[in-house]
């Protein structure tokens, strides 16, 4: 139902920029019923799939533009239409979201 590894796939990632000395407060959000509404994964784009596996696999915006050739600006503006097509409201959200294999 939960994909936890990629949950903790995206904590990697996120903590992995964060200086030792800092206090981390993580917060759970779990994946209402409204993200299977409409078209789900089918409406988002190749790229836009593309950079959901990826953030999924933990990397941030910046090792997921060097990956796919794009600049960081870019993988910004694809994650805010992810985000709205599938009425998901962070990056934890996008991790749990169970897109079809």
């Amino acid at each position: 139902m939960y994909d936890i590894a990629a949950l903790e796939a995206v904590l990697r990632g996120v903590l992995a920029d964060v200086p030792g000395d800092r206090e981390i407060v993580v917060v759970a959000v779990m994946p209402s019923a409204r993200n299977e509404t409409t078209n789900g994964w089918a409406a988002l784009s190749e790229r836009e799939r593309e950079v959901a596996r990826l953030v999924r696999r933990g990397l941030i915006n910046r090792h997921i533009a060097t990956r796919l050739g794009i600049s960081a600006h870019t993988v910004n503006y694809h994650l805010r239409r992810i985000f709205r097509k599938l009425d998901l409201g962070s990056r934890a959200e996008l991790a749990a979201f169970s897109p079809p294999e």
